[in-house]
């Protein structure tokens, strides 16, 4: 957990690894994580992201990617957008992994109103 929570961030915040690392969050935290690896993070390794990408192609959809992402690479959201052109890809360019950085937290809440919108002007 404190590897998380030291590389989730592009400046590491020390409260936040405090708050990631303390008994009462880390273990729940870690049995989450343990059972994605377990479970092969739900993915083939031979085909990750890409399976299945045909059934979610109509609801609007953005990726939302920190350039400097030491958890998840930003290649893979590259790939993920190459093959599903129907979704919109943001790089976010001052951010890693967190949701808590500023530029990804302006996406997630700026990504719903943009989908309000679409609704609306098509009615």
């Amino acid at each position: 957990m404190r590897w998380e929570a030291i590389n989730s961030s592009l400046t590491p915040d020390p409260d936040l690894v405090a708050a990631l690392t303390a008994d009462e969050t880390a273990l729940p935290a870690a049995q989450v994580l343990a059972h994605y690896v377990i479970h092969g993070d739900f993915f083939d390794p031979e085909t990750q992201h890409l399976d299945g990408i045909d059934r979610i192609r109509d609801p609007p959809a953005v990726i939302i990617q920190g350039r400097y992402d030491l958890c998840c690479s930003p290649a893979t959201a590259y790939d993920l957008a190459r093959h599903w052109p129907e979704a919109t890809l943001n790089i976010i360019a001052d951010a890693g992994h967190s949701s808590m950085e500023p530029g990804i937290t302006d996406q997630l809440v700026r990504a719903p109103d943009r989908f309000a919108d679409r609704l609306h002007q098509h009615g």
